[in-house]
This record gives structure tokens, C-alpha cells and sequence, in this order.
């Protein structure tokens, strides 16, 4: 099969790294070329733009939407697309340009239309609250109401009041306080459950671009008298010694009042504890398996525990033999998409919780 179709076909089953591989084989072969293969070539930067953009990889994602202009300048979607990058990237004068362009190429375009209405709203100062908006879930006024995510993250970072001084909207009768540890923790809703997926999926991604293979969500009904846990949510065969390791994901506050005290301390004490409370619960139905458990511990700040420390270093050390760069900036690309989609997930929890203005 034709290498553009087979990498579309497989970019559409969510194979990410092997489309990104036979598109990028597919761009070299195809560098000069006009007619029909040009407007290929046009997709399928715009395609592993996409991809860069799902692993959070921003920069790579311009960069490929940008040559989709260059081969044609005509392709309204890729303007559309660069400015949605630039716009998560705080960039709204880019991101307006952009919008700008692909409405003049093709000015029956409704998205575009929508987010540079959002755009020029960001740019004026007029943050309307909206539950409904599609490009974040809550924006607001320069003059009061629900806070930019960005604004919330940055606050709860510096440790700055988030609370609002409002009630937890999810769950009345719980107050939020000013460190935002209520928020990040609130059970109610599914912020933690889409937060715990979040890093997951970014691990397991990173994972099988090392070539590593992986198994999500694995444990359920396979031993005796533990059919409620599941201890892996992802899955690394023979990888101790040729034994199998479970990675149990987990993210723990360093507010908790359990830690507080050893976590003034000791930046990890948080991610130490749940880690010690993990191999409690999983280390017996994993022994029974034959696997071993690896708790994959990260604070809520961004302080990961020393296991998983390790399993990343191991997944980086993979990472940067296959691709022939160094392993500290694999290192810092890995950490950072992981901690930003942290911050970003906490921040849309405290959001969330703040009780919109009347």
C-alpha cells in the first residue's frame, strides 16, 4: 500500500508513532514534487502536525503546519491549525493573524470564525463567562468573575489564593481553601479520574515511541480474592529480569495533613508514603501474577517519586538510542509535557470548583 494511505489509515486507528514514522518517510521521498503529490505532501505535514500536537510537542506542530503553507499557501486549514497552537501557547497575536488568514481563504469556515471571536476577545480584555466554550472550559472578565486557566495556575503554583472564597461547587458544605488542595483532591466529578488518564496515556504514548511495548489497563479478575483492584494501569513485559512490571499511576498532594509534616521535610515525602501504600495493596496480587509492582507517583506539584524516576529514566535512556539524541533533553521533554498537563489538569479542577459569578 501506498506509504501516505498506510500512514493516514493508521494515524485514524490512533497508531501515532508508526503514522508519524511513514509520514515522515513519505515527506522525504516527496520534497519537490507538484500536482497531486504536492497536495499529499500538504497533508501530511498537516497530519504529523497533528501528531506533534497530541504528544503536546508545540513547537514540532508549527513547525509541520508551516511547511503545509509553504507547499500551499492556499490551505486554510493549516492557518487554522497554527493558530490554535499559537493560541494554547498564550501567542493571541499570532493566533489572531493566523485565524485572520484561513477566514480569507476560506471564509465559510465556522471554527475558525468561532475562535477568532475568542481571540479577539482575549485580545480586547472582554473574558465572558462560557460554560459552553470550546476553547476552555471557563473564561472571564478583566473586571471580575471565573479566573483564565493560565491565571489559575500560575496563582496556584506561586501558592496564591485560588479559593475565591467560595464553596466547592461539586461538593456543598466543603470549603476551598487558599492552597487549592481541596480542589485537587475533590473525589466529586471526574477531575481526578481525567487528570490520572492525562498522565497515563502521555506515559504510555512516550512508551511506545521508545518501541517499548504496552498493555493499558491490565489486572482485573486475574487472581484469587482480588477482583476489585487493578494494579497495572499500564503493562511492561519482561522488563525486570524478565519479569513483567505493573505500573500502578498515582498522584498525591504533598497538603495531604497525613504528609504535611514529613513533606516540609523531604520534597518526595508524599510520593514516598503512596508509594509504600501501593506495594501494600498490589505487591500480593502482582507476586501471584509474576509481575513486579512499580508505583508511578507524582505530587500534585510535580515532584515525582523515586520509582517512577527510574522507569522514566529507563523509557528515556530507549527513547534517545532510537532516535539518536541526547537523553537529558529527552529527559526535559518528557518531564515537561508530563508536568504541564499536570498543571493544566489541576488548574481545570480548581475551576471547576469555583462557583461561577450570578
Amino acid at each position: 500500500m501506498d506509504t501516505y494511505y498506510r500512514a493516514k489509515e493508521l494515524y485514524a486507528e490512533g497508531n501515532l508513532p508508526e503514522s508519524h514514522k511513514l509520514l515522515t518517510n513519505f515527506i522525504v521521498s516527496q520534497r519537490g514534487i507538484s500536482g497531486n503529490a504536492a497536495a499529499q505532501l500538504t497533508d501530511a505535514f498537516n497530519t504529523r502536525g497533528h501528531i506533534h500536537y497530541r504528544w503536546v510537542d508545540f513547537d514540532e506542530a508549527i513547525q509541520d503546519y508551516s511547511e503545509a503553507i509553504k507547499v500551499d499557501p492556499t490551505f486554510a486549514v493549516a492557518y487554522y491549525n497554527r493558530g490554535q497552537v499559537h493560541y494554547r501557547l498564550g501567542r493571541l497575536k499570532l493566533a489572531q493573524v493566523d485565524l485572520k488568514q484561513a477566514l480569507f481563504l476560506q471564509p465559510s469556515f465556522p471554527d475558525a470564525q468561532l475562535h477568532l471571536s475568542q481571540v479577539e476577545k482575549d485580545l480586547n480584555g472582554h473574558h465572558e463567562f462560557n460554560a459552553q466554550d470550546p476553547l476552555h472550559n471557563h473564561v472571564a472578565s478583566s473586571e471580575g468573575g471565573t479566573p483564565l486557566p493560565q491565571y489559575v495556575a500560575i496563582k496556584w503554583w506561586l501558592g496564591l489564593d485560588t479559593s475565591e472564597g467560595s464553596q466547592c461547587a461539586l461538593c456543598p458544605g466543603s470549603t476551598l481553601d487558599h492552597l487549592g488542595h481541596h480542589a485537587v483532591t475533590c473525589k466529586y466529578g471526574e477531575d481526578v479520574v481525567s487528570r490520572h488518564n492525562r498522565i497515563r496515556d502521555i506515559l504510555v504514548e512516550t512508551c511506545r515511541r521508545a518501541h517499548i511495548g504496552v498493555k493499558v489497563e491490565v489486572g482485573n479478575n486475574l487472581s484469587r480474592d482480588h477482583s476489585k483492584t487493578r494494579p497495572a494501569d499500564i503493562l511492561l513485559p519482561n522488563w525486570f529480569l524478565g519479569r513483567t512490571a505493573a505500573l500502578d499511576v498515582s498522584i498525591t498532594s504533598p497538603l495531604n495533613p497525613v504528609t504535611l509534616l514529613e513533606a516540609g521535610v523531604s520534597a518526595t515525602a508524599a510520593a514516598q508514603a503512596t508509594e509504600a501504600r501501593k506495594h501494600q495493596a498490589n505487591d500480593p496480587k502482582c507476586s501471584e501474577l509474576g509481575w513486579v509492582c512499580v508505583p508511578m507517583v507524582v505530587e500534585t506539584y510535580g515532584a515525582w517519586g523515586k520509582e517512577a524516576t527510574a522507569i522514566i529514566s529507563s523509557v528515556a535512556s530507549r527513547l534517545a538510542t532510537s532516535t539518536c539524541r541526547p537523553k537529558s533533553t529527552i529527559l526535559h521533554e518528557i518531564y515537561g509535557r508530563l508536568n504541564l498537563n499536570l498543571v493544566c489538569a489541576n488548574a481545570t479542577a480548581i475551576l471547576s470548583r469555583i462557583a461561577p459569578p450570578p
